[in-house]
Formats: structure tokens, C-alpha cells, sequence
């Protein structure tokens, strides 16, 4: 027996305990445009990590050119975006988890 393939646009019906069907929520499309970005924003870094001096103070870590400063560049937003992310993200799934017992 063959299995189709559930377009990604349409939601699949899910049934709770044999009771009544009820439509799967969506995708939450701020947050994966957001972790689209800090994706893309992760392998760009990393590929200017390795440049050297070419590569201008504002896109690289503020402490690898000012060693007893305090500063930031959008290079040091990276992780704290992706954390941000994933603690955005964590409560979908475990909602879901918790609402089927």
C-alpha cells in the first residue's frame, strides 16, 4: 500500500483519542524567518573567521581587535540570536507532546 506525500501547505488532520479530527497548527513563519537569517548570518561569520585584517572591525568579534575593550558587533549577536531561537522554539514541540499525554 502506497503512501502519499502530504503537500507542506496543507495541515494533516490528527485525531484526539478517537473523538473528532482536529487540523494540525501551522508553522509560526516569523520564527523560521528568523532562523533562516541567523543561519545565514552563522555561515557567513564563520566564513569571514578565517579573512584576517581585510575584513573591516564591524564584522569581526569586537574583542579580536580591541582585547581590553568592551564593544559588541552584529558578529557577537549570533549566538545569543540563536539561543533566543531555540528557547523560542522548544515550547511548540513539547505543547504538543504534553496535549497528547
Amino acid at each position: 500500500m502506497a503512501v502519499e506525500p502530504v503537500p507542506s501547505s496543507a495541515s494533516p488532520l490528527v485525531t484526539d483519542t478517537g473523538s473528532r479530527p482536529m487540523r494540525q497548527p501551522g508553522r509560526v513563519a516569523s520564527i523560521d524567518a528568523l532562523r533562516g537569517l541567523v543561519m545565514f548570518t552563522m555561515i557567513f561569520v564563520n566564513y569571514l573567521a578565517g579573512a584576517g585584517e581585510i575584513v573591516p572591525d564591524w564584522m569581526v568579534h569586537f574583542s579580536d581587535r580591541h582585547p581590553n575593550a568592551s564593544g559588541m558587533t552584529f558578529v557577537d549577536v549570533v549566538f545569543p540570536a540563536f539561543l533566543f531561537i531555540v528557547g523560542m522554539s522548544i515550547p511548540f514541540p513539547l505543547g504538543a507532546r504534553l496535549a497528547r499525554g
